[in-house]
């Protein structure tokens, strides 16, 4: 027996059918559509002004608590410079001495800055004098605390912190060239004149027939210098 094929039957799918949209049409009136949209900016405006007031309110909090750290750094400070000023009231005392030593050793320079040791400078003027001659008289004239040493007349001479002036009597005419390079030679002597040499007939001391005077400037070498490394020495402690 010969099987049969039952025919194929076509079919047909059909795409279901779209439904076109309805018009859409707004029917509320415009005041409602006006509210609606002045709401939701009002909302906006309210939103914007809590961040505004947030961040006021964040940056006044701020400046608040630096106030009040500086009003703490402020009171710690006038309370350390308190705290110094009362350790400092014991040594009160030790500065009004300080300062009345300060100024004893100013007055003292000012005294003693133009101390010359005489006996020193004499003793090498006696020790140049050449034999024969016998000092009479000696006079300095130089500055005081209260008046400039006064300028020599002679201009060839520099004038110095004084004039030391000299006279005697000799038994001969002395080598005067000699006699003003050797004062010339001393430390803390220049410009030394032998002023004049004459006869003397009324036979002068111990009858030595010729006086002789002369001039030498005392220069800053003569300075003694004796309380200068005391002053500095109070000045550095």
């Amino acid at each position: 027996m010969t099987a049969r094929t039952a025919p194929a039957v076509a079919t047909t799918t059909t795409a279901p059918s779209v439904a076109p949209r309805a018009p859409q049409v707004n029917l509320l009136p415009d005041e409602v559509r006006v509210a609606r949209t002045l709401g939701v900016v009002k909302r906006w405006v309210l939103a914007s002004a809590a961040v505004t007031a947030v961040a006021i309110g964040t940056v006044a909090a701020v400046a608040q608590l630096q106030t009040h750290t500086a009003d703490a750094d402020l009171a710690q400070a006038e309370a350390d410079t308190a705290r110094l000023v009362a350790q400092q009231a014991p040594y009160a005392e030790l500065s009004t001495v300080r300062t009345a030593l300060d100024e004893t050793l100013a007055a003292r320079r000012q005294v003693l800055g133009g101390e010359v040791l005489w006996s020193e400078r004499l003793g090498a003027l006696v020790a140049v004098t050449p034999d024969g001659i016998s000092l009479t008289t000696v006079d300095y004239l130089g500055a005081t605390p209260v008046a400039p040493v006064q300028a020599s007349t002679d201009p060839l001479v520099t004038t110095g912190l004084g004039t030391l002036t000299f006279a005697g009597h000799a038994s001969g005419v002395p080598d005067t060239a000699a006699w003003a390079d050797a004062l010339d030679a001393l430390p803390g002597f220049s410009d030394a004149r032998i002023d004049a040499v004459r006869r003397d007939d009324s036979g002068g001391a111990g009858g030595l027939p010729y006086s002789v005077s002369g001039s030498v400037q005392v220069d800053a070498e003569a300075l003694s210098h004796r309380f200068d490394d005391v002053t500095d020495t109070q000045g550095e402690s």
